[in-house]
């Protein structure tokens, strides 16, 4: 609805006001007067009561007193009368004042303001009284929004540094992490390589001569050891030789019974029984020669 539809609808609504207050008025004239008229039947009865000295009975004394209280009260009315006009007569004083070098007079609003009644006036001043509580409602409706976006608006400017705040910590942060990744890096390349483990995984440098026995798998046992890794066989001692078996009709020995064959089969009569190194070891020490010297084929374990 536009503002013109609305003054157009205000302007009904004043006018459909104006009506009933005129037959209101129509309605008051009449009575007033019959009230004329009505008092001025008792004036003629009070003054020929009064001429003829007729005592009065209690009709007329009831009438009298009636009269005396009417005239009292139109006294008062008037005096209530006087002091509006005066008080009218003053408020429109103060709005020619204070409507001087304002942009939105209120000649513009209602240009024959000065036309309307008492009524008029004070419907009007009861609608200027309920528009001037909706501007208020919705100036407190503003002041409520600025403040809120207000709190949002601080909010986010916190919000906002703390994220810088985590950023910086989390940039020191990695360039130390990149700081300690670098001397990590120059101490492992300086130091002697040892084996890199992690969880799950086993990863072998075989680096500066390493071998795979150095290996440590278990840093509470130590390095892999091989005790059952026999190269050599022990010295044989010297027995008299036993004789063979008898020879066959045809006067020549078997082929498998030669010492030839036995070596090259690995049939052995008079070898000992194999023992690993470290068990011999422990069972007793070597016979060593004269010069101290340990027999041949014997070797520490690994």
């Amino acid at each position: 609805m536009s503002r013109r539809e609305a003054d157009l609808a205000e302007f009904e609504r004043l006018t459909a006001d104006l009506d009933k207050e005129l037959q209101y008025c129509e309605t008051l004239d009449w009575s007033n007067v019959s009230l004329e008229a009505t008092v001025e039947s008792l004036k003629d009865q009070l003054h020929a009561l009064e001429r003829n000295q007729h005592p009065a009975d209690d009709d007329a004394l009831e009438w009298k007193t009636r009269y005396e209280s009417q005239v009292a009260l139109n006294a008062d009315l008037d005096q209530q009368k006087q002091a509006l006009s005066q008080q009218q007569a003053s408020l429109r004083n103060n709005i020619k004042e204070g409507q001087q070098g304002d942009v939105y007079k209120i000649d513009m609003m209602f240009p024959e303001y000065e036309k309307y009644t008492e009524t008029e006036l004070i419907k009007l001043l009861k609608q200027l009284e309920r528009q001037k509580q909706d501007l208020i409602s919705q100036l407190k409706n503003v002041q409520y929004q600025t403040d809120k976006e207000s709190k949002v608006g601080k909010d986010f400017h916190h919000y906002d540094e703390l994220r810088r705040t985590y950023r910086a910590d989390i940039g020191i942060t990695n360039r130390d992490l990149e700081h300690l990744r670098s001397v990590r890096r120059l101490v492992e390349k300086d130091a002697p390589v040892s084996p890199i483990t992690s969880p799950g995984t086993l990863r072998w440098n075989n680096k500066d001569g390493i071998t795979s026995n150095q290996r440590i798998l278990d840093p509470k046992r130590g390095p892999v050891n091989r005790t059952a890794g026999v190269r050599s066989l022990p010295r044989v001692e010297d027995r008299p030789a036993r004789e063979g078996p008898p020879r066959q009709q045809g006067g020549s020995a078997s082929q498998s019974d030669s010492p030839a064959a036995e070596k090259r089969s690995g049939k052995a009569r008079n070898l000992p029984k194999m023992e690993t190194t470290a068990a011999s070891e422990k069972k007793a020490p070597p016979k060593e020669k004269p010069n101290g010297s340990k027999p041949n084929g014997s070797k520490p374990s690994l």
